[in-house]
């Protein structure tokens, strides 16, 4: 095989690879959900068994680090997923031609993506898990007045240090994440035409 035969044969298989990422990660981003649902059901149960607020506290506290979790999950698997797509564009654009972009389609020859884009399918989750996050947070507040407790017990505080931990955790990575992608897109372009 010659060396041009070669590279194209590892490109093509990398291109598969890239598109195989890609989709292990739209799927995998579902399999927290189990997770968060489990924390709101222990919710339902404590309330149901009248159990002391110190305990529903902590739930709560809890319920907050694990959606903080899922949103990291879902940004992380938005950049794996991004990064793949730029490098499966910058492969398309070492078989195709400038005349590809009428004749097959278009976008390989466009910029890249913005680093900070997430595709619809993360939105939706992310919108999911922040919703949640209000959900949660509302109901703390709530249990909060409606048990008049005041604010002298060191309990009441724990949910909403899981709450800032998680947020500071989250943006961190989202930031790292746009970070890594706008360095990828600036180092790796791809064939100009």
């Amino acid at each position: 095989m010659n060396p041009e035969d070669a590279r194209q044969q590892f490109l093509l298989s990398m291109y598969d690879q890239m598109w195989n990422n890609m989709n292990r990660h739209i799927n995998l981003i579902w399999q927290p959900i189990t997770v968060i649902f489990t924390v709101i059901a222990s919710i339902f149960v404590a309330e149901s068994q009248n159990l002391n607020m110190s305990i529903i506290f902590v739930i709560i506290f809890f319920g907050f680090l694990v959606i903080g979790w899922f949103l990291a999950h879902v940004y992380d698997s938005s950049h794996w997923y991004n990064r793949n797509l730029v490098i499966a564009t910058n492969i398309e654009k070492q078989f195709l031609r400038d005349s590809d972009t009428k004749e097959i389609l278009y976008f390989f020859k466009d910029p890249h993506i913005k680093s900070d884009s997430i595709i619809t399918h993360f939105k939706i989750q992310l919108n999911l898990g922040i919703g949640l996050g209000i959900v949660l947070a509302i109901y703390y507040l709530v249990k909060i007045f409606q048990n008049n407790l005041g604010f002298c017990n060191f309990l009441i505080y724990l949910p909403l240090i899981g709450l800032i931990i998680s947020g500071i955790y989250v943006y961190q990575l989202r930031q790292n994440r746009i970070n890594a992608l706008a360095d990828l897109i600036s180092k790796s372009p791809g064939k100009q035409f």
